[in-house]
């Protein structure tokens, strides 16, 4: 079945898709310090305290959109 014999719009069919698609899941640091409105050094204190979740792909660090999100409500 295809999303288009549904009769649901994109949104309804999968809520939150154009979001997913438009904003990166995982940023690199010096964009996570720039989306959290931090120094690069402040966001890996972070990371080295655990605070802060991050990942390596390759020889590049990723941070989680989430965990910002997370440390901003703080």
């Amino acid at each position: 079945m295809s999303m288009h014999s549904t009769g649901l719009g994109r949104d309804e069919f999968a809520p939150g898709l154009s979001r997913i698609t438009a904003d990166p899941i995982w940023v690199r640091p010096r964009e996570a310090a720039r989306l959290a409105g931090i120094g690069l050094t402040k966001l890996y204190e972070l990371i080295a305290d655990g605070t802060v979740e991050s990942r390596t792909l390759g020889r590049a660090r990723l941070i989680r959109r989430l965990d910002l999100e997370r440390l901003g409500a703080r």
